[in-house]
């Protein structure tokens, strides 16, 4: 009897842990900044070309993931470092309903003290209802709530929570490409998964393609003081372009709403000029609000070149990447301003030696 006791209560112990166990492509990792340093002047210097070289954009956006710093930097710390490189508007980044929380309140609140605008930025791939594991693991899981279930709580806090009156907006990351045998959950009402070697119009991607921009136009409506933001990779125009996909293009999520919601499209090129070549179509395109799509610029975590984000080398080709791409960007018709981070990354490189 004791052993059958022990057995039961090992089994209930490693059904638990593994209701427990997060998809690592879905945690922040916190990060370090340097710990050897550049000289305070040298520093004085950097921060002076970032504030330069953003000055003029109406959206001087910066990418924040708000588990990132905790460790490293206080919030009063971070939002200093942000007014002294120019930003004005906060692009936070959750990945659970567990970090509507505390912390996130007093983002809010320390933002507004400062005009800072904050959007609340969710992506697809982290917000769905998943199937991945047997049945009773399934059972016992707490349930993953949806982008538009957020929505709707972060509408309501909206109404009711003093701190969230201050929330400019809702950033929705359109990310359907991570849904690949790579990642271990899916979708569990997806008959389709993304795969390299499904493009083709009616083919597992292309139906991706428009369940994602057919689930954008059904989401929940925001309050007239609150903005709808869809951040689409760039490549997905691409796509369209090669005849990969028959929708999906830029001008395609413009249109999933009315009145047209902002667009951030996420810069993947390695290269600078790689980069500007494929934002061309999307910052010309007539049938996109004039001035309503700004570009993200991702810093990838290392120097890996085969990482499709911005090379992270040192300061000085982190602002010639930049300044390429604020000239090429730059009077374009559709192009509104640019976004910069992860935050810790522009702060590191402005740090290092």
């Amino acid at each position: 009897m004791k052993k059958l006791i022990l057995s039961l209560g090992a089994l209930c112990g490693l059904l638990l842990t593994g209701c427990a166990v997060k998809n690592p492509e879905k945690v922040v990792t916190p990060l370090t900044l340097p710990i050897r340093t550049a000289p305070d002047k040298v520093q004085e210097a950097r921060t002076g070309q970032l504030r330069d070289l953003m000055r003029d954009f109406p959206t001087r956006g910066v990418w924040l993931y708000i588990g990132a710093y905790d460790k490293v930097l206080s919030l009063e710390t971070v939002l200093d470092y942000i007014e002294d490189f120019h930003f004005n508007h906060i692009y936070c980044v959750i990945t659970s309903e567990s970090e509507v929380d505390e912390d996130l309140e007093a983002l809010l609140l320390a933002a507004a003290r400062r005009n800072l605008k904050v959007d609340i930025v969710m992506d697809i791939f982290s917000f769905f209802p998943r199937k991945s594991g047997n049945r009773i693991l399934r059972f016992l899981r707490k349930k993953t709530p949806s982008i538009p279930e957020m929505i709707e709580r972060l509408v309501q806090l909206h109404k009711e929570n003093p701190a969230y009156r201050n929330l400019a907006g809702i950033t929705v990351v359109c990310n359907i490409h991570r849904f690949n045998r790579d990642n271990i959950d899916h979708p569990a009402d997806s008959f389709f998964i993304w795969s390299e070697h499904t493009f083709g119009p009616g083919l597992d991607n292309d139906m991706m393609m428009k369940i994602v921009l057919k689930g954008i136009h059904e989401l929940p409506a925001l309050p007239d003081d609150m903005k709808l933001t869809l951040a689409v990779p760039d490549f997905f125009n691409e796509y369209v372009k090669e005849g990969k996909l028959s929708c999906g293009s830029v001008s395609d999520f413009a249109a999933t709403r009315v009145p047209q919601p902002d667009i951030i499209v996420i810069s993947h090129g390695n290269k600078a000029t790689e980069a500007a070549k494929r934002l061309s179509d999307e910052l010309a395109d007539p049938r996109i609000r004039p001035g309503s799509v700004s570009v993200l610029l991702a810093i990838a975590n290392h120097t890996s070149v085969g990482n499709d984000q911005m090379r992270r080398r040192n300061w000085k080709d982190f602002i010639n990447f930049s300044g390429y791409l604020k000239k090429q960007c730059d009077g374009q018709r559709n192009f509104g301003g640019m976004i910069i981070g992860p935050f810790v990354l522009v702060k590191s490189l402005q740090l290092e030696p």
